[in-house]
């Protein structure tokens, strides 16, 4: 289990998928916008490591704009570039 969490802002599902797939390891597949679209309708979507079977991430719909916090130009190892967009655990932990 985790002990250490990075709390993300994505304005979108485009937004969405790009940071998803800028902090995903290559070889992870990552789904469209119109799959996180599907699926979140719930408010909720938690995506699971294939192999550990462990929640890799927490998606969760707000119905706001929170202060960023920093934002960092980020590069994973399969050479994929996306600023990310990183927000106080606060915020979160306000929110839910």
């Amino acid at each position: 289990m985790a002990t250490e969490h990075i709390y993300l802002f994505a304005a979108g599902l485009k937004d969405l998928r790009s940071t998803i797939r800028c902090a995903t390891p290559p070889g992870y597949g990552v789904r469209s916008p119109r799959w996180f679209s599907k699926h979140i309708q719930g408010g909720e979507l938690e995506i699971i490591n294939p192999l550990l079977l462990t929640v890799m991430y927490e998606i969760r719909e707000i119905d706001f704009t929170p202060k960023i916090g920093q934002e960092l130009e980020h590069e994973n190892k399969g050479g994929f570039k996306y600023k990310l967009k990183i927000i106080s655990p606060e915020i979160w932990k306000e929110t839910y």
